[in-house]
C-alpha cells in the first residue's frame, strides 16, 4: 500500500466509507507522511474552494490511489497527519490540524476510559469522516480491537443481524440516534457480547440519559455519555457510567491525560459552582486550523482550547453545560457559527439575521424563498434544522444592528400563523405528492411511487433522520417502524384539511391490502361443500361472491408483486444478491409458517397433515397448501430478473413477447414443480405490473381513459370471445386485467387498509393457521354465518399482525421470520 505514495509527501484526498480499501489507504497514507483529507463525498468544487491541492487520491472503482504529479512540492509541517472540515461554518473552507501526537494521545485516553481490549469489537455507526466516528476507527486500531465495517442504518436488520453474528461489544451513536432506537426497541434487546454504548455529537437530555442508563443496568451493559469538539481530536470528556444515574445532565470529567477548567472573564479558573466558558489542554488539541495550502507548513499553536461552551463544575468535580459563549449553535452534532453564516449569505448576495438554538436555525432574510436548503446543503445538516423567514426589510435597533430580539419575535410571529402541523406546503393537491417529494428530496435520482418505503431506498442512519424529520414538518409525527410504511401509508397521517384529493389517484398500498383481504376472505369461506372453509353449501350465496373475484384475487395479487419488483429496481441487484433476496425475505419465513401449519395440521388432523419424511421432504418441491404462491413469485421473480439484467437491451420485448405466449397457449405440466403451472398461468400479471411501474406516471396522468377502456374490455369480455378462435385464456386474462385496472384506480385512501398494506406478505402466509383458529372456536358457539365469516377474516388479518411485532422482540434473527 505505501508503495502507491511514491511521488513524496502530500495531502491524500479519501472518501471515507466504512471499507477495507478506505482503512488500509487512510493507514499507509498516515504512515507515509502523507496528510489525509476526509470527505463524505469527491467534489471538485470543494477542492477549488478549500485550496488544498490534493497529490493523491483514492480511486473507489479500483481501489488504488492515483496520484496528479502537479500538484507535488507543497511543504508541509512535519507532524502534520489529518485535516478534518470543521463541523459547521465553512466561508473559505475550514480544516482542522491534527498531528501524529493528537491522534495518538486522543485514541490512547479513550482505550483508557474505555477499557477498550483486544478481543472486543464495534460496529461503524457512524461516518467516517465524522471526528466521533473516525475516534472509533482509531481507538479500536490503537487496542488492537476489531471493527465491523459495515454501512447500514441502525433500523436495518441487517445491521443488527451483524451485530449478533460478530459479537460486537460496543455501540455509539449521536442523539438522534438513540431517540431511533428508543422506538425500534433494537438495544433494549438481550445482547450477551454488548460491554458498553457511548454517546456524543450533541446533547441528551436528562431523562433520556436515565433511561438509557437504566436499560443498560437491566441487560448488563455501560451508558456513557461524552462530550468532544472535533479541534480535540475529538475526545474532552466523558460520564463515568456509575455516576451517570444520579447526574444525568453532566458531561463528566475531563478524559485521561486532560484538564477540563472553567475560565472567568480574566481567563483566570473559576471555583465551583460559578459559570464561565470551559477550556480544555491536553496532548490531542489541534495543531491550528488551515484555510490554505500554506497554513498547513505552520507550527502547532498552544495545546489549549476554548470550548465556546459555558458552563461550571460541581463539588464532586463533574462539570455541566448551560449554554454558549458566542452565537454558535450545534445542529445535528455540527458546531455552527451565526457569524459566518450571515457572511456566507451576505457574500451570495442576501443580507440575513441568523439565530436560533440547538433546535434550529433561523434565518431572517430579504430575498427569494429557497434560502434554507442552500445553506443546510453547505453546511451539510439535514434542511429540518434550517428555518427561513423572507421579510422585506430586516429589524434593526437604535444603533444600527441587528435586532436580534425583534428577529426571534418575528419569527414566533410566523410560527404561530402557520397551520397546527406546521402544513403550509400542503394546502393543495395530494397527501402522496407531498410524502414522495419529500422522499424524492431525500433520494435524488430515484424512483418514488405509493409503494414505496424508505428500507425500499436503502437509506442510511442520517437518511433516517433527516427523512423522519421532514416527515414531522410535514404534520407526520414518528411512530414505530414508520420506515416499513409505504408512501401512501404515511400519507394518511397528514391532517385531512391540509389535503385536496385528486381522484382516480391510485394507492397501491390500499389495492394490495384490499386483495389480501379478498385473499383471507377465500379460505374463511372455503371452497364448495366439504373442502375446507366453513364448508357451506355449494349454493351458498358466499361461493358465489367468491366466484365472482376469482380473476381479480390472485391476477391482482401477482400484478401488485410485479409493480413492487419494477420499482424496488430488483434487477439492479447482483445474482448473489437476488438469490440472497429469496432465501431471506421469501423462503425462510414460508419454510417457518410451513413448519408451524404442518405440525398444527398433525395436531388437529387435516388433510394438509404430513404424516411420513418423504411428505415433509415434498413441501420443498411441490405445492402445499397455500404456500404455492410463493415457490410462483419466486419463479416470477427470478425469470423477470435474468431477462431483465442479462438482456437489457430487448427485455422489455422478451417479456412482452413471453406475457402474450403465456395468455395465448395454456401450459399445463404434468410435475407441478415449484408450482410452475400456476406460475405461468400468473406470469403475465407479473410482467404488465412491471410495465405498469415503468410508466406510472404516464398511466396515472389518462387515468380516466384507462378506467373507460377497462369498463369497456369488461362488458366484452362477457359478451364475445376476444382472441385468437378456442383461447379462453386470452378473454380470462383481459377480464382479470380488467378488474385489476379498475381496483387500481379506485383503491381510495382508507386509513386501515394503509395500516395493513406493509404487513400483506406475512398475513398470507399465517391468515390460515389464525382463521382457522378462530373459526374452530367460534363454530361450536355461534350459527351466524355471516358473523363467523366476518370474526375469521378479522383474525386471519389482526393476528398475523400481532405475530409480526411479537417475533421482532425475539433474541434471535427474526427478520428471517418475518419477511418481506
Amino acid at each position: 500500500m505505501r508503495a502507491q505514495f511514491g511521488f513524496g509527501r502530500g495531502i491524500c484526498r479519501i472518501t471515507a466509507e466504512p471499507s477495507v480499501d478506505f482503512v488500509s489507504i487512510y493507514l499507509a497514507a498516515l504512515q507515509s507522511g502523507c496528510p489525509v483529507v476526509l470527505e463524505a463525498q469527491l467534489d471538485r468544487e470543494d477542492e477549488s474552494k478549500a485550496g488544498l491541492p490534493c497529490l493523491y487520491e483514492l480511486d473507489r472503482k479500483s481501489g488504488r490511489v492515483v496520484a496528479n504529479e502537479a500538484n507535488k512540492g507543497h511543504a508541509f509541517h512535519t507532524e502534520l497527519k489529518l485535516l478534518l472540515s470543521t463541523s459547521g461554518s465553512t466561508g473559505a473552507k475550514k480544516f482542522v490540524r491534527l498531528s501524529a501526537e493528537n491522534l495518538t494521545a486522543n485514541s490512547i485516553s479513550i482505550v483508557q476510559y474505555l477499557d477498550i481490549r483486544p478481543d472486543d469489537r464495534a460496529p461503524t455507526s457512524l461516518p467516517l469522516n465524522y471526528s466521533y466516528g473516525l475516534s472509533i476507527l482509531n481507538s479500536h486500531l490503537q487496542a488492537g480491537a476489531s471493527l465491523l465495517l459495515i454501512e447500514e442504518p441502525v433500523t436495518s436488520y441487517a445491521l443488527w443481524e451483524a451485530f449478533d453474528k460478530y459479537a460486537c461489544t460496543s455501540f455509539s451513536g449521536v442523539p438522534q440516534t438513540f431517540r431511533i432506537l428508543e422506538r425500534s426497541g433494537q438495544l433494549f434487546r438481550e445482547r450477551a457480547a454488548l460491554r458498553y454504548v457511548t454517546q456524543a455529537g450533541g446533547k441528551l437530555d436528562a431523562e433520556e440519559v436515565k433511561r438509557w442508563v437504566a436499560a443498560g443496568q437491566r441487560s448488563g451493559w455501560d451508558f456513557l455519555v461524552m462530550y468532544g469538539q472535533t479541534e480535540a481530536s475529538p475526545r474532552m470528556s466523558y460520564l463515568p457510567a456509575n455516576l451517570s444515574a444520579d447526574n444525568p445532565s453532566s458531561i463528566g470529567v475531563a478524559i485521561p491525560n486532560g484538564k477540563l477548567w472553567v475560565s472567568g472573564p480574566d481567563e483566570a479558573p473559576l471555583p465551583a459552582g460559578e459559570e464561565g466558558e470551559l477550556v480544555y489542554e491536553g496532548p490531542n488539541v489541534m495543531m491550528g486550523y488551515a484555510t490554505c495550502i500554506e497554513d498547513l507548513a505552520k507550527p502547532s499553536g498552544p495545546q489549549k482550547l476554548k470550548t465556546g461552551d459555558i458552563g461550571y463544575f460541581d463539588e464532586q468535580g463533574l462539570f455541566y453545560i448551560t449554554g454558549r459563549s458566542a452565537r454558535f449553535l450545534k445542529l445535528s452534532g455540527k458546531r455552527v457559527s451565526l457569524d459566518e453564516v450571515e457572511r456566507w449569505l451576505r457574500r451570495q448576495v442576501v443580507d440575513c439575521i441568523a439565530i436560533g438554538s440547538d433546535d434550529a436555525l433561523q434565518i431572517l432574510h430579504t430575498g427569494e424563498r429557497g434560502v434554507a436548503s442552500s445553506v443546510a446543503q453547505w453546511l451539510s445538516v439535514p434542511s429540518p434544522f434550517i428555518k427561513e423567514l423572507s421579510v422585506d426589510t430586516l429589524p434593526l435597533n437604535q444603533n444600527g444592528k441587528a435586532d436580534l430580539a425583534r428577529a426571534a419575535e418575528l419569527f414566533e410571529i410566523h410560527t404561530s400563523r402557520q397551520t397546527p402541523d406546521g402544513q403550509q406546503a400542503s394546502d393543495t393537491g395530494s397527501g402522496i405528492d407531498t410524502i414522495a417529494s419529500i422522499f424524492r428530496h431525500q433520494f435524488p435520482g430515484s424512483t418514488v411511487t405509493a409503494d414505496t418505503t424508505f428500507d425500499d431506498l436503502g437509506g442510511t442512519s442520517n437518511d433516517f433522520v433527516e427523512l423522519e424529520m421532514a416527515l414531522e414538518e410535514a404534520g407526520v409525527a414518528p411512530f414505530e417502524n414508520w420506515h416499513l410504511y409505504p408512501v401512501s401509508a404515511l400519507s394518511e397521517k397528514i391532517p385531512r384539511h391540509a389535503i385536496t384529493r385528486s381522484w382516480l389517484r391510485p394507492d397501491h398500498g390500499a389495492a394490495r391490502a384490499l386483495c389480501c383481504i379478498l385473499v383471507v376472505l377465500l379460505h374463511v369461506v372455503g371452497g364448495r361443500e366439504g373442502d375446507g372453509g366453513l364448508n357451506l353449501p355449494a349454493a351458498s350465496n358466499w361461493h358465489v361472491l367468491n366466484d365472482v373475484l376469482e380473476p381479480l384475487r390472485m391476477p391482482l395479487f401477482t400484478f401488485l408483486s410485479g409493480y413492487a419488483f419494477q420499482v424496488m429496481k430488483a434487477d439492479g441487484r447482483t445474482l448473489r444478491g437476488h438469490v440472497s433476496m429469496l432465501l431471506n425475505r421469501l423462503l425462510a419465513p414460508t419454510l417457518f409458517a410451513i413448519s408451524v401449519f404442518s405440525i398444527a395440521s398433525n395436531l388437529v388432523g387435516t388433510k394438509f397433515s404430513l404424516d411420513t419424511p418423504v411428505e415433509f421432504l415434498s413441501i420443498f418441491l411441490f405445492p402445499y397448501g397455500v404456500f404455492w404462491f410463493v415457490m410462483a413469485l419466486c419463479l416470477m421473480t427470478t425469470v423477470t430478473y435474468l431477462i431483465r439484467r442479462y438482456f437489457r437491451g430487448a427485455s422489455a420485448y422478451i417479456l412482452l413477447g413471453l406475457a402474450v405466449a403465456l395468455v395465448i397457449w395454456q401450459l399445463n405440466f404434468q410435475y407441478n414443480v415449484w408450482a410452475i403451472n400456476q406460475s405461468t398461468k400468473l406470469m403475465p400479471f407479473f410482467i404488465f405490473g412491471s410495465f405498469y411501474a415503468s410508466h406510472a406516471d404516464w398511466l396515472h396522468a389518462r387515468m380516466g381513459r384507462i378506467v373507460a377502456l377497462a369498463l369497456t374490455a369488461l362488458v366484452l369480455s362477457q359478451l364475445v370471445e376476444i382472441g385468437p378462435s378456442g383461447s379462453h385464456g386470452f378473454s380470462n386474462f383481459i377480464l382479470s386485467l380488467s378488474y385489476i385496472f379498475l381496483c387500481v384506480a379506485f383503491a381510495r385512501h382508507v386509513p386501515i387498509l394503509s395500516l395493513i398494506a406493509p404487513y400483506t406478505f406475512f398475513i398470507y402466509l399465517w391468515h390460515v393457521l389464525a382463521a382457522s383458529g378462530t373459526r374452530i372456536l367460534w363454530t361450536g358457539n355461534f350459527e351466524n354465518v355471516g358473523l363467523s365469516i366476518f370474526a375469521g377474516t378479522v383474525a386471519g388479518v389482526v393476528l398475523p399482525i400481532l405475530l409480526f411485532h411479537v417475533l421482532a422482540y425475539l433474541p434471535f434473527s427474526a427478520a428471517y421470520l418475518r419477511g418481506k
